[in-house]
């Protein structure tokens, strides 16, 4: 204990000493429950606007735990893996040169502890006054998260168990569940079969080996693995070579992750955007979702999360009937993502033989729509941006397709550019999109081909590839065969 105590006081002064290196913003509360005066450590997004919605971080232990706890998450938001939210450090109390962290921690009052058991008041502490203040203040409007460590993670254990509603997600760093005579590890046994837990998040990281034992927490994963309701998404997580202290980074990244698994700043997309699928043709598809656990059906059911996950590539067979959907532990990011594919038949050549191509390049700059070049499609045509930085090139002509296959036709750049083949509209690039590629077979002979490129932006000049497919396979884009 001695030695545990003069860890926790070395963490204490690296900390005090670093305490200007995160944006806190002190403010403070009344606790009429704990009768006294509780300092608050607000760290507000970089970005904060009071109508947008943000989580809630609460961060017990907050002297030794809330810079640590920051800077993993901000890591995290960085990356893509976390949404932006608030972070409230809650410092623990000291009387008379004591720290009170054993009195509002623990659940149960043990005699070799004489400051233990107020777990309970300082439950109702946060359901009462701390939440509402904080939701009052700074207008949050998401979810309430918790995390602690050693004793906090305790106390975080006990919240679970004893009134789940206060908070959505629940991250414990080492806890000590062997408390007396690992009361909480009863008590789970006991609540959890009844518990209705629905959409809530745990994860508990620990050090591997014997510790893993003397914790308790291994007692708490047995009773996890057998009583834990439906609607809790959980993980029990163990690391090698860890201390007790040095644990707790490595639980807040991990911990951070499973709660927001399934979150990402950028809409999920496949390689093919949309387009038609022949019945006896399936293609292959790439889906750019890193870190998401993604699931399909072909029979217009929803996917369970029980089922197995799909790696980057999904074979689509039969696009009207197929629904992918990427799930998160908690429900909160599971979505639906469309295909924009359809069943189909292969089109076929136009009727009449289109001219050789053209362009016409309009000033989008000038009063009237007035052409300011026109000729022959050839290696020249291009503008360059310096020449006309925003303008409407309109290229119409024949598209020669050598085999019947499938095609992917691709814009790159150009919000509002359009592609018509035989007079129908099959790619439109849309807002805030660099790339639009869409699939389609198509048979042996020559096309009507307009392509409207649209520059508007100071971004890259749009262009326009036709690629060939084999067999539906992915990694078209080494085979391009027509480019504008």
């Amino acid at each position: 204990m001695k030695a545990y105590q003069l860890l926790l006081i070395a963490n204490l002064l690296i900390q005090t000493s670093s305490a200007q290196d995160f944006p806190q913003k002190k403010d403070s509360i009344y606790s009429a429950i704990l009768q006294e005066q509780r300092s608050l450590q607000v760290i507000l997004p970089s970005n904060y606007d009071p109508s947008q919605v943000y989580d809630v971080l609460y961060v017990i232990d907050g002297e030794w735990n809330t810079l640590t706890f920051y800077n993993i998450r901000r890591y995290l938001q960085a990356v893509g893996f976390a949404p932006p939210a608030i972070i409230v450090g809650l410092p623990n109390t000291n009387k008379d040169g004591v720290n009170m962290r054993d009195r509002d921690f623990l659940p149960t009052q043990v005699k070799t502890t004489p400051f233990s058991g107020g777990a309970a008041n300082f439950l109702a502490f946060f359901k009462t006054e701390l939440i509402p203040y904080i939701n009052k203040t700074y207008h949050p409007g998401g979810e309430s998260v918790l995390f602690g460590a050693s004793f906090g993670g305790t106390f975080v254990m006990y919240a679970l168990l004893t009134d789940p509603d206060v908070f959505k997600a629940y991250l414990c760093s080492d806890p000590a569940l062997w408390w007396d005579g690992q009361y909480l590890v009863k008590l789970a046994r006991e609540k959890l079969p009844q518990a209705k837990l629905n959409a809530r998040t745990l994860f508990i990281g620990g050090r591997a080996g014997k510790a893993f034992e003397n914790m308790g927490i291994a007692a708490m994963d047995s009773v996890l693995r057998t009583t834990a309701p439906a609607g809790l998404a959980w993980k029990v997580a163990s690391y090698e070579g860890e201390t007790h202290n040095s644990v707790t980074f490595k639980t807040n990244y991990d911990a951070l992750k499973f709660t927001y698994a399934g979150y990402t700043k950028n809409p999920l997309r496949f390689s093919i955007h949309g387009g038609i699928v022949l019945p006896e043709k399936p293609i292959t598809i790439t889906i750019y979702a890193d870190n998401l656990d993604v699931r399909y059906t072909n029979d217009s059911t929803l996917p369970a999360k029980e089922w197995k996950p799909i790696d980057s590539r999904l074979v689509v067979t039969d696009p009207d009937n197929m629904i992918v959907r990427s799930f998160s532990p908690g429900g909160r990011y599971t979505v639906n993502i469309p295909l924009h594919l359809r069943s189909g038949t292969t089109l076929t050549p136009a009727k009449r033989k289109p001219a050789p191509l053209h362009f016409t390049y309009f000033d989008l700059t000038a009063k009237n729509r007035k052409p300011v070049k026109t000729g022959s499609v050839d290696s020249t045509f291009r503008l360059k941006q310096a020449d006309l930085p925003s303008f409407e090139c309109l290229v119409e002509g024949a598209l020669a397709i050598p085999d019947k296959s499938y095609y992917v036709l691709q814009l790159d750049e150009g919000e509002g550019s359009e592609v018509y083949i035989n007079d129908t509209l099959r790619v439109k690039q849309p807002a805030g999109s660099k790339r639009q590629s869409i699939i389609l077979p198509l048979d042996k002979g020559v096309y009507a081909l307009k392509v409207r490129f649209m520059q508007t932006t100071s971004r890259p000049v749009p262009r326009f590839f036709v690629f060939k497919s084999t067999d539906g396979l992915d990694e078209w884009w080494n085979n391009v065969i027509f480019k504008l």
